[in-house]
């Protein structure tokens, strides 16, 4: 092992802003199954040059967001900083997407998986208007919540997911989301994308544990 020794005479400038590179800048929101303009009205998915999806709060609610990111951003700049990406995370997603509230528990899985790919079209749509490229919609509650993960990462290169585990000795969970990243690192072969190519979909979830709210850690 090489061993790297400074002399005692090079000291670090502190005023050096080189030294300090901010890797990401992350803002929280948090919404809520109504905020989907997919949903309650037309009921039929988005492109990214479809505009309806602006009247929705999704979009403002994000919009707002990108809007404080990129004032922090700019302030950092002009100090000297380099700042590496902005990102948006949001509360767990099973909180706002995949069952609304006119769903029932005994709603096929297909019917609920139609109704996810339309919010995650409008999300993406968003992300798309406002260049984000890194947002994280939260943790994965429940072992049926894990089980739709791959669905979420394939939609696009911008949204990003994970699993979180109980504390103490979470076998289930864990075997649960050990089949979930099994799943993503195989995406590549059914679905055309290369964020997914390869097994890159894993960059893009994950499983966690004692991980917090507002914890600015990709993909959690």
């Amino acid at each position: 092992m090489e061993v790297i020794k400074m002399k005692a005479t090079n000291k670090i400038d502190p005023t050096d802003k080189t030294l300090v590179r901010i890797r990401a800048i992350t803002a929280f929101i948090f919404l809520s199954y109504g905020d989907f303009q997919t949903i309650s009205s037309s009921g039929t998915s988005l492109s990214e040059d479809d505009d309806e999806y602006m009247n929705g709060t999704a979009y403002t609610k994000i919009h707002e967001a990108k809007e404080t990111l990129d004032a922090v951003d700019k302030a950092l700049k002009a100090a000297g900083y380099e700042v590496q990406t902005l990102r948006i995370a949001t509360n767990p997603f099973g909180e706002y997407m995949t069952t609304p509230p006119s769903m029932s528990s005994s709603s096929s899985s297909s019917s609920k998986t139609e109704v996810l790919k339309l919010q995650l079209s409008e999300l993406n749509s968003i992300l798309a208007k406002l260049n984000i490229d890194f947002f994280a919609i939260g943790p994965a509650k429940t072992l049926e919540e894990i089980d739709i993960c791959p669905t979420i990462v394939a939609s696009s290169h911008r949204i990003s997911c994970s699993a979180a585990m109980s504390s103490g000795n979470d076998i289930l969970t864990a075997k649960k989301a050990a089949e979930c990243m099994k799943i993503i690192s195989q995406l590549g072969a059914t679905v055309q994308g290369d964020h997914v190519k390869d097994g890159l979909g894993n960059f893009r979830f994950c499983a966690t544990a004692s991980c917090h709210p507002y914890t600015p850690f990709f993909p959690a």
